[in-house]
């Protein structure tokens, strides 16, 4: 960032700190923006919209799927997914990993042994299947830990009334 000539240009420069901007995974915007001067002088790639870009250094394990193309720094991988694999699926199921990084300052993870996971691959169809099951449960989910707070509160009313009424006795 010492070289203006790099920065505040036109685009999308993926960092660590977009993820947290974007805990759905989904990346659709970036903080920083690069210019082409930063872009072609540097060890960058532009990743075209709709890839899976992985950290594997700060933030490691971090998964998202961008939705505009953007450029990316040394903590990050982009994986292109074969036509065959649910993007939904391949972060599914990535996020069940226990990514477990090594280094003597930062802990990170190689290219190689990212590769190596082994990756459970149904036919399409059954993968779409999977994901829908997927969303549908955790939609169950949501909608028990919303009646359980809302059960909650109510209880809460309840025993603050029925003090309340003692106490006015």
């Amino acid at each position: 960032k010492t070289n203006p000539l790099y920065w505040n240009g036109n685009i999308p420069w993926m960092t660590v700190k977009d993820y947290a901007k974007n805990p759905d995974g989904i990346i659709n915007n970036t903080e920083d923006f690069i210019t082409e001067k930063g872009l072609k002088e540097s060890s960058s790639n532009l990743i075209e919209a709709n890839n899976i870009i992985v950290c594997t250094r700060m933030g490691l394990g971090k998964i998202a799927i961008n939705t505009i193309d953007v450029a990316i720094n040394q903590d990050l991988r982009a994986f292109y997914l074969s036509k065959n694999i649910s993007k939904k699926y391949f972060l599914d199921v990535y996020k069940t990993y226990e990514i477990n990084g090594s280094g003597m300052t930062v802990m990170g993870i190689k290219k190689e042994e990212l590769l190596n996971f082994l990756f459970p691959l149904p036919p399409l169809k059954e993968q779409e299947e999977i994901v829908n099951k997927v969303e549908s449960l955790l939609n169950k989910v949501t909608e028990l830990e919303n009646q359980i707070q809302e059960r909650k509160q109510l209880s809460e009313k309840l025993v603050f009334g029925v003090i309340k009424e003692k106490l006015e006795r």
